[in-house]
C-alpha cells in the first residue's frame, strides 16, 4: 500500500466521529426509582472530563453539583450540600446508574430531553397547591403539600413537607454548603426534642430559626423553610426572615434595654 494512502487512512480513523467518546452535555428527562415509585425530573449536564457539572431544577433554582467527572463513558456527579451523588454509565444515548444517599442507592436513568408533542385537545389546568391525604403530622394535620406549576402541557411539581425534616446527614450537608461554623443543635427524633431542648415549647420542625436580639434575648422563631419550588411560599418566607433580621440589626442594645 502506498505510504501516503496509509497515512491518509490513519488520519481518517483518528478523526472519525465513531472513535470519539460522545458527550453527555445537554438537557435530560431523568427518573429515580424508590421502591415501586418512579420520580421523574428534569436534569442538565455541562462540560466533560474532570470539569463536568450537572444540576437539578428546584422550581426556577438550579441545584448545581459540587464536583464531578466523566471518563470512559462513566459519569459521577457529587451534590455535597445534599450528601448525595449520581453515578451512571452513558451507553447508546442513555444514562443508567444510581442516585446515592446516606439511606441507600436508588436506580437512576435518563434519556435526552425532547419537547412534548402538541396536544390536539385542551389541556386541563392543574396548577396550584394541593393537599396530600393519608399522611399527617404529630399534630394530626396534613403534613405534605403538592405544588404544581404549569405551562400548557409542560408541568413541574414539588412536594413540600409542612412539618419540617430531620436527620444528621442533611444537616451536615446544609452546614457545609452554607459555611455554618457556629454550634448547631440536633436533638434527634421529634419525640426527643422536649427532653433535649426544654427551653423551647412545641419545637418540632427542622430547620427552625431562632432570632436573638443584640441583648441576647429570643425575639422570634420561624419553623421550617419553603424551598424555591414552592413559589409564593418561598418568596414570603424570604421576605419575612429578611425583614426580621434587618429590624433586629437596626436596634441598639441600649434602646432595647429601655
Amino acid at each position: 500500500m502506498n505510504t501516503s494512502i496509509r497515512y491518509a487512512l490513519a488520519a481518517s480513523f483518528a478523526t472519525s466521529p465513531s472513535a470519539q467518546v460522545p458527550s453527555p452535555g445537554g438537557l435530560w428527562d431523568a427518573a429515580v426509582v424508590v421502591g415501586r415509585l418512579e420520580i421523574p425530573f428534569r436534569f442538565e449536564i455541562s462540560g466533560t472530563g474532570s470539569s463536568v457539572s450537572g444540576w437539578f431544577f428546584n422550581g426556577d433554582e438550579k441545584v448545581v453539583s459540587t464536583g464531578g467527572k466523566f471518563e470512559n463513558g462513566s459519569l459521577v456527579l457529587n451534590f455535597d450540600h445534599y450528601a448525595t451523588s449520581v453515578s451512571a454509565t452513558f451507553v447508546d444515548g442513555r444514562l443508567t446508574g444510581f442516585y446515592n444517599r446516606a439511606t441507600g442507592s436508588y436506580p437512576f436513568y435518563a434519556k435526552r430531553f425532547a419537547p412534548p408533542a402538541a396536544f390536539p385537545n385542551e389541556v386541563p389546568a392543574i396548577d396550584g397547591v394541593w393537599k396530600i391525604g393519608g399522611v399527617k403530622s404529630n399534630k394530626g394535620e396534613p403534613a405534605w403539600r403538592l405544588i404544581v406549576r404549569q405551562s400548557g402541557a409542560e408541568v413541574t411539581a414539588a412536594i413540600l413537607r409542612v412539618d419540617g425534616d430531620k436527620g444528621y446527614p442533611r444537616l451536615a450537608a446544609f452546614n457545609k454548603r452554607y459555611g455554618v461554623t457556629y454550634p448547631v443543635v440536633l436533638a434527634g427524633e421529634q419525640a426527643d426534642v422536649a427532653e433535649k431542648v426544654p427551653q423551647i415549647h412545641n419545637l418540632n420542625s427542622f430547620p427552625t430559626t431562632i432570632f436573638l436580639g443584640r441583648d441576647g434575648l429570643v425575639r422570634g422563631a420561624h419553623a421550617g423553610f419553603a424551598g424555591a419550588a414552592s413559589g409564593a411560599y418561598h418568596d414570603s418566607a424570604k421576605e419575612e426572615i429578611t425583614a426580621t433580621v434587618e429590624r433586629l440589626l437596626a436596634e441598639s442594645t441600649s434602646a432595647r434595654a429601655k
